[in-house]
């Protein structure tokens, strides 16, 4: 039965796409040849399934209802090039008919015709996920084939439900078994959580429902976050950097009398608080180069380095100190300024070529005045006395970071 008025039926005939000439064949045989014809999807409805099955791109389809193939070759139009149509038919009488029919397209290599029971052809489907169903067989089992299927449908995968108007009685006050059937299976979709529904008044209604990407997002959201947390954690943070060296710059700032925010700032602006390649890698905090070619793996790939390695953070720290106090272009630095005159040093040490950006100084010392790093230089000067690292070999003098 048609639910809209014929002359507007008429009218949506006359501005969609034509009717294959195939499909006319099919419709005129089935009208001839076959009780109960108006089970057939028709022109209008037919072009509808090719049209949501074009815009799918579907790889699998299942049909539980082959009838006489009419609607099978509408949506087989839409599938890939690796496509396939598995398609359900209770009444083995029809084989014949619909393989005559099918052997008139051009997708009849795409369809998979089963003869049986929907129940059981489904289960023996267990390996295959649908990107496309469409129901349209045995109207009180329709919920039952909903249940069977949805987990076989990929997220966003559509699922298609004929008939769901009843000839428009849903919607009145029949009370009839069927009508009982369908109205409540519009019922029980209309509040699953798991789906999208929308009812198009075409024909005699059609129920499209599109499986949820809900879990999917979830899942990829969890693990998302999860990554983003392991990461986080793997990762130093400014404060976390000076908690950890502080102590360490206040020691060589004792020993040696460069600032302890001198050191820590140009630590954590060369080796991006311990988080650059080379100080995960080199535990190189300073970007000193030198000492031979160093090599280290990353992604379980081999790579040779410039930069010097170092056998702990503690050494690369000291060595920065060995740096500033025994090289002829920094040592005047150390004889000329106190631990308290961080701004000179930053400059001195600029000026000085351990840096070629005109903006070294000054990134350093943005990062000392927001961490506020000159308070350590207040530390009282213990006891402690500097003892002089052992010298370097001669041939594999440390480079500095920035003179690349």
């Amino acid at each position: 039965m048609e639910i809209l008025p014929d002359d507007l039926q008429h009218y949506l005939d006359e501005h969609c796409e034509p009717e294959p000439e195939v499909l006319k064949k099919i419709n005129r045989d089935t009208y001839l040849k076959v009780l109960k014809p108006h089970m057939l999807s028709g022109h209008y409805q037919g072009r509808l399934l090719s049209f949501l099955s074009k815009m799918m791109q579907p790889r699998r389809i299942l049909e539980i209802g082959t009838f006489t193939g009419y609607a099978t070759i509408c949506l087989a139009e839409g599938l890939t090039e690796d496509g396939v149509i598995h398609t359900i038919e209770v009444n083995r009488e029809m084989e014949e008919m619909l393989n005559s029919h099918f052997k008139l397209t051009n997708v009849d290599k795409k369809i998979k015709l089963h003869f049986g029971e929907a129940i059981q052809v489904i289960a023996d489907l267990q390996h295959e996920i649908f990107d496309l169903v469409f129901i349209d067989a045995d109207k009180k089992n329709n919920y039952t084939y909903f249940e069977l299927i949805l987990d076989k449908v990929r997220p966003g995968g559509l699922i298609i439900i004929d008939n769901v108007l009843w000839k428009g009685k849903v919607y009145g006050d029949a009370n009839d078994a069927d009508t009982q059937t369908i109205r409540k299976l519009n019922d029980q979709i209309s509040v699953d959580s798991r789906v999208e529904k929308l009812i198009l008044p075409v024909r005699d209604g059609i129920l499209l429902i599109r499986k949820k990407l809900i879990m999917k997002k979830l899942l990829l959201v969890t693990v998302l976050l999860i990554s983003t947390l392991a990461a986080s954690a793997q990762k130093n943070t400014s404060v976390s950097y000076i908690d950890k060296f502080k102590q360490d710059a206040v020691r060589i700032m004792q020993q040696t009398g460069i600032p302890a925010s001198i050191i820590l700032g140009v630590a954590m602006h060369e080796s991006a608080c311990g988080n650059s390649t080379i100080a995960q890698h080199l535990n190189n905090q300073f970007g000193v180069k030198g000492g031979g070619t160093s090599v280290y793996y990353k992604n379980h790939k081999k790579v040779k380095s410039s930069y010097k390695q170092y056998d702990s953070i503690t050494e690369s720290f000291e060595d920065f100190a060995r740096i500033m106090t025994e090289r002829k272009q920094f040592s005047h630095l150390a004889n000329q300024l106190t631990q308290y005159d961080y701004v000179a040093w930053a400059k001195g040490i600029q000026r000085s070529g351990y840096a070629s950006s005109h903006k070294w100084s000054a990134q350093v010392l943005g990062l000392i005045t927001k961490y506020k790093l000159y308070d350590l230089d207040q530390t009282p000067v213990d006891t402690l006395q500097y003892v002089k690292p052992a010298p370097v070999a001669t041939g594999n003098q440390p480079q500095l970071a920035n003179n690349h």
